[in-house]
């Protein structure tokens, strides 16, 4: 399969955070110790992975066919490894910390382009809240969020990482 591809930042969009790791806040309230050995054994993997990502490719073929026999290019991998294991980390070697003003040109790109929008995406939409990744693409997107209403500092915390 021949696939085009393309770098956000060739079209002018920042990098926001990708993939982030979700919590309920009741959770990050009532087991915070719980969070923090779960961020802090997540970070020793991705510095592992980071230092050794040859092997860490490996790991990944292997376990997706064991675990969800799911069999993966093993080359494809090696590169991805090779090429992403470099951004895993953030200048002073951690894993997961956050910067507020990454978020910041992230939500002010999404607002000047009329992404900010009230509708997320779902494969089972519910009236007036989502909508499919068609629908969303055809223009349904609810109402436009002024960004002054979404301030980056309740999108993230640090405070769980070691």
């Amino acid at each position: 399969v021949d696939l085009n591809t393309f770098l956000l930042q060739d079209y002018g969009i920042p990098y926001g955070y990708a993939p982030c790791l979700v919590a309920h806040p009741d959770t990050l309230a009532s087991q915070p110790q719980m969070v923090r050995a779960f961020l802090k054994a997540t970070a020793q993997g991705f510095e592992w992975a980071a230092a050794n990502p040859i092997e860490a490719a490996v790991i990944l073929v292997e376990g997706a066919m064991e675990e969800n026999n799911f069999p993966l290019d093993a080359e494809m991998v090696r590169i991805s490894q090779e090429e992403l294991s470099a951004s895993y980390l953030d200048k002073d070697g951690k894993w997961g910390h956050m910067e507020a003003e990454r978020w910041d040109t992230y939500l002010d790109w999404l607002s000047e382009h009329g992404l900010l929008t009230t509708f997320t995406q779902s494969r089972q939409p519910i009236d007036g809240t989502s909508a499919t990744l068609d629908e969303l693409r055809a223009g349904k997107t609810g109402d436009l969020i002024q960004r002054e209403s979404v301030p980056s500092s309740k999108l993230f915390t640090n405070s769980f990482l070691c």
